[in-house]
């Protein structure tokens, strides 16, 4: 990922469809609460928030989330699958390892 995988998302849809589509860094306003933060990482299969930089852009008046007042500018990192990984889906790393080495056992057992 490189510095111009960042994308700005102002609601919630486009948070969902930037997460779901193009892999990067998502730039979002948020309000604080927890709640939200697990919100997004259960409604996305896992974009965890990273960093609440230091120098603070104000995108929105309210939080992508719940639309209440926010307080934050967050800065959460999504990567998509990619083609050439094995492990397509949105699984941890250690299930990932996992597939793979079955993978592996099953082609020496032929």
């Amino acid at each position: 990922m490189c510095i111009r995988d960042r994308h700005i998302a102002l609601n919630y849809d486009e948070f969902l469809d930037i997460s779901k589509n193009k892999p990067g860094m998502i730039k979002a306003m948020w309000c604080g609460d927890p709640a939200c933060e697990d919100k997004i990482k259960e409604d996305t299969g896992g974009v965890k928030s990273r960093c609440i930089p230091f120098e603070e852009e104000h995108l929105s008046d309210t939080c992508v989330a719940c639309n209440k007042k926010a307080k934050y500018m967050l800065c959460l990192l999504y990567t998509s699958p990619s083609p050439r990984d094995s492990c397509a889906s949105r699984m941890p790393s250690s299930a990932c390892k996992k597939k793979k080495k079955n993978k592996k056992k099953n082609k020496k057992k032929k």
